[in-house]
């Protein structure tokens, strides 16, 4: 998803290893505690001299080590510009890595158990060219803004039905790349090989597009996405009537909104982990099965905290009176250590792009969408829930060509997995062939 943005969660630092221990080659897997929320992070060790540390349930992933100091029996490791370290000893007997994490005046201890011993990201969907169609690097302009994308098309044909591809919540680029993933890059070359055009682009503040803002919305990445659709208008290949939207979490209800809003222009849409439910409801619903999922807590007294937080930004407009409102709700009860966090916790929770998500309801848009439709859901999806949304989903829609897919056993990422979670990292797989076929059969038969 431009990944949904929770309450702000801590980054993480990696390690380094004794230049005589090469047991410590690989990777080492750890849980932070950080009071309400629980926090795996990865250490991947290359050698002395490269580390990176992954934080999957941030989405984060590579973050290099930039300080190092070694011994045989001890490692310390700081990322400077995120204020933060690690101090570990290596625990022989149980092969274990045991010390603290340290962030500004915080000190957690964490301890790193042995989990692979291959270092390095294998990503074998990643497409590796010579490909068999043309790539155009290209450019459109939205509200003043430019953005840079590619466009994938097969070669020589004329009459093409195109598809812009639209990114999740949070700024990413044209590839939507997360934890070495590259689903976008992933779902464009599938596509453009069955003979589909593919737009992706750098959301703003990303790649080689504008700079964003801080006051962007959903509303304006809508614009961008339509600015997207209207410059494959001008591209001699493409039928203009066969133009539609593919998108991706907060991009399945980007893709809602024009489809309703831009019926002339917008022929299909397919909605991949597209939320369709209200966004407090959303994530009163994430937190619950995150929490199952054993990434923190989410127990009553926490629940009925952000539903009075919830209910706070759907009746408070002035962001002033919000943010004196959230911070006597956040103050409630907290502990010394979560007062430490409360500023930035309210600053996190009264941006205009999350007071606009939390107060939304796609279920406006989703009744006067007449286009084709496919949405497809994940069982293991711990984001967007198909519990939650499949059933809404097929009772607010008001045309006649919807089609569901449910895979019982994916995630958000739409990879195939054991179990629901977010540790897209941990999967080699980027997204199922199998979702990448059922896609491509059905935007052929609009």
């Amino acid at each position: 998803m431009k990944h949904f943005r929770f309450t702000a969660m801590l980054m993480a630092a990696c390690i380094a290893v004794a230049a005589d221990a090469h047991s410590l080659t690989g990777k080492w897997t750890g849980t932070l505690n950080a009071g309400m929320q629980k926090m795996t992070l990865v250490i991947r060790i290359a050698d002395e001299a490269h580390a990176w540390l992954d934080s999957p349930d941030q989405m984060a992933l590579d973050i290099a080590c930039d300080s190092i100091n070694l011994s045989p029996t001890t490692a310390y490791l700081r990322i400077k510009r995120f204020g933060m370290a690690l101090n570990l000893s290596l625990n022989a007997e149980t092969n274990t890595l045991e010390g603290a994490f340290q962030q500004g005046l915080a000190r957690l201890p964490i301890a790193f158990d042995f989990s692979d011993s291959n270092p390095y990201l294998n990503r074998p969907q990643t497409p590796v060219p010579p490909f068999p169609y043309e790539e155009r690097e290209v450019t459109f302009s939205s509200q003043g803004a430019t953005l840079a994308g590619t466009l994938t098309l097969p070669k020589g044909k004329k009459g093409l039905t195109a598809v812009v591809l639209v990114t999740g919540s949070g700024t990413q680029n044209r590839d939507e790349e997360l934890m070495g993933h590259k689903p976008f890059a992933v779902i464009a070359d599938y596509l453009t090989r069955q003979g589909i055009a593919v737009l992706r682009y750098d959301d703003r503040g990303a790649g080689a597009s504008s700079a964003g803002s801080i006051d962007n919305t959903t509303l304006d990445f809508a614009d961008d996405a339509l600015a997207a659709v209207r410059y494959l208008h001008s591209v001699p290949e493409i039928n203009k009537k066969k133009i539609g939207i593919a998108g991706h979490s907060e991009g399945g209800e980007i893709a809602v909104m024009l489809a309703a809003e831009h019926s002339r222009e917008v022929a299909f849409i397919v909605s991949i982990a597209g939320p369709v439910v209200k966004g407090s409801d959303l994530l009163l619903r994430q937190g619950e099965d995150l929490a199952k999922a054993g990434k923190g807590t989410f127990g009553d007294a926490e629940k009925a905290k952000m539903m009075r937080i919830y209910a706070a930004i759907d009746s408070i407009h002035d962001t002033d009176a919000l943010r004196s409102r959230l911070t006597q709700i956040l103050r409630e009860g907290a502990t010394p250590a979560q007062l430490l966090g409360i500023d930035k916790q309210v600053a996190a929770l009264t941006t205009p792009w999350y007071t606009h998500f939390v107060r939304y309801n796609p279920i406006i848009h989703l009744q006067q969408v007449r286009c084709p439709m496919l949405a497809i859901y994940g069982g293991h999806d711990v984001q967007v829930s198909l519990e939650q949304n499949s059933t809404v989903l097929k009772n607010a829609y008001q045309g006649k060509r919807l089609k569901q897919l449910l895979y019982p056993a994916h995630n958000h990422l739409m990879q195939h997995c054991s179990q629901p979670g977010i540790d897209y990292g941990n999967i080699d797989q980027t997204i199922d062939p199998i979702v990448l076929e059922d896609m491509a059969e059905w935007i052929k038969k609009q």
